[in-house]
């Protein structure tokens, strides 16, 4: 039977920690008929913030793929996609027309006030943003999108799809990816960080802050290398006022109720957390942070130079 296994995300829930245990996995994966692909430079270093496979089929272009394996593609950026129902039929379409008899779909979400405090940090890490928590809360709609695509793939016999919540899993991620494999957990290779793609601590995450509201999304300058480099720092939890945690919930109640009933095990949960005014005001770095941080800048400051010393000779030779 040729079957493809889709982990889509969402964001913020151990994507990156799963895509580098299947990266480290995938000789182990083809020994027991599952097949991970890979281009050539994913292979290079398997434990780095990675966004895993997905992208080999963001355009739907699937002849390559082989029907006499089953196919695992892991990519949270496929979440969203798939919410688009023209997209979701054209990629079944395409599957069954290479054979394939069944497409499995992994789907870890999150705790609500969790996620939205989570997401905010992914916004300013990597998007490039500068706003405030408050905005990410009046904004956050993942319940929505996620009640969109259960009713999208309810609608169509070829999907199934597996729902945990990583707020309830997240200290057993390999063991609920062996589950929706039907595999031994025994067979993953883990990486030796235990963490791949840590959140900030509250200094690091006011200095990127800055630094994209005065250059625009600059993640590759101060957050990559500190969580490449340093990924056991301790994250600090930002959160909004219980107010607005309590009126983000009251606007997405209808869809987590959704959810809730259609995967009561793996319920959203409702809390809502008192926010550390402490940590909020307490800016201090460790010797550690600042040398990754000065390295980084002073790298691409020599780069810059560099780039202009060579314009500057081509202008004198000319």
């Amino acid at each position: 039977m040729s079957e493809v296994f889709l982990h889509i995300g969402h964001g913020k829930t151990g994507s990156s920690y799963l895509q580098s245990v299947l990266n480290l996995s995938k000789e182990k994966l083809l020994e027991n008929g599952f097949s991970y692909p890979l281009e050539e430079k994913d292979c290079l270093d398997p434990e780095k913030i990675s966004s895993g496979n997905g992208r080999l089929i963001y355009e739907l272009n699937l002849d390559w793929l082989d029907k006499n394996k089953k196919v695992i593609f892991s990519d949270e950026h496929l979440f969203r996609m798939m919410c688009d129902s023209r997209y979701l039929n054209k990629l079944s379409e395409q599957f069954k027309s290479l054979g394939f008899t069944k497409a499995h779909i992994l789907l870890f979400t999150r705790d609500p006030v969790s996620h939205a405090a989570s997401s905010y940090q992914q916004s300013i890490k990597r998007d490039g943003n500068h706003h405030s928590i408050e905005s990410r809360f009046e904004s956050y709609d993942i319940p929505k999108k996620v009640a969109e695509l259960i009713r999208t793939v309810n609608s169509d016999s070829f999907f199934d799809i597996r729902v945990y919540n990583y707020s309830k899993h997240k200290k057993d991620l390999v063991g609920r990816l062996a589950d929706w494999l039907n595999l031994d957990k025994s067979i993953f290779s883990l990486p030796k960080k235990k963490t791949i793609n840590r959140s900030l601590t509250s200094s690091e995450l006011y200095i990127q802050s800055s630094f994209n509201k005065h250059l625009g999304k600059c993640s590759a300058l101060i957050s990559d290398p500190l969580c490449e480099l340093l990924p056991n720092v301790k994250a600090d939890v930002i959160l909004p006022d219980t107010k607005t945690q309590t009126e983000m919930l009251e606007r997405i109640k209808e869809d987590i109720n959704f959810v809730n009933k259609k995967f009561p095990n793996e319920a959203y949960r409702f809390d809502v957390t008192e926010s550390q005014d402490s940590i909020k005001n307490k800016m201090t770095l460790s010797t550690e942070q600042l040398e990754v941080i000065c390295n980084s800048l002073a790298k691409r400051i020599l780069e810059q130079r560099n780039v202009i010393k060579k314009l500057k000779s081509t202008k004198s030779s000319d």
